[in-house]
């Protein structure tokens, strides 16, 4: 019984990162484009739950639309838009989000909260304590991270 515990443990730490892939959807990249040319004055980006307050409009406009239509397409269900020069922009993907906090970052000047490493893989390999752990990996674009992060 015990090594079943031990084994549901460690999936529970190491299942996000069985999918994870640097490479960036091209429909998360267009839908930054998109955030960072035409929304930067729009005031529901604040809102952390913005994205759903959209799905939601009886009548969108067809910007708004088209950010929907790319959200869904990248699997992302919640967007942070700091919206003060750099750009810091960040996106969680639906899946796996009770289970872990794993998430994408656009960051203009490449700033990142998370402690920023060549391989989140072999980061959390190396600690002792896996319960609390903040990383980010560079993507396959510039200025992009995927990143995990477990408290």
């Amino acid at each position: 019984m015990a090594d079943f515990f031990a084994g549901l443990i460690a999936a529970v730490y190491y299942l996000p990162l069985s999918n994870f892939d640097p490479e960036l959807p091209k429909s998360l990249l267009r839908l930054n484009q998109v955030l960072i040319e035409k929304t930067v004055n729009m005031p529901e980006l604040k809102d952390d739950y913005w994205l759903d307050k959209m799905r939601d409009k009886a009548q969108p406009t067809m910007v708004e639309k088209e950010i929907v239509n790319l959200a869904d397409d990248a699997d992302i269900q919640r967007i942070f838009f700091n919206q003060k020069k750099p750009y810091s922009l960040t996106y969680y993907p639906d899946f796996y989000y009770y289970l872990k906090d794993w998430f994408y970052i656009y960051s203009a000047d490449d700033y990142t909260e998370e402690t920023k490493v060549p391989s989140i893989k072999q980061a959390i390999e190396q600690l002792r304590d896996k319960s609390i752990y903040h990383f980010c990996e560079p993507a396959d674009h510039p200025h992009w991270f995927v990143c995990v992060s477990e408290d």
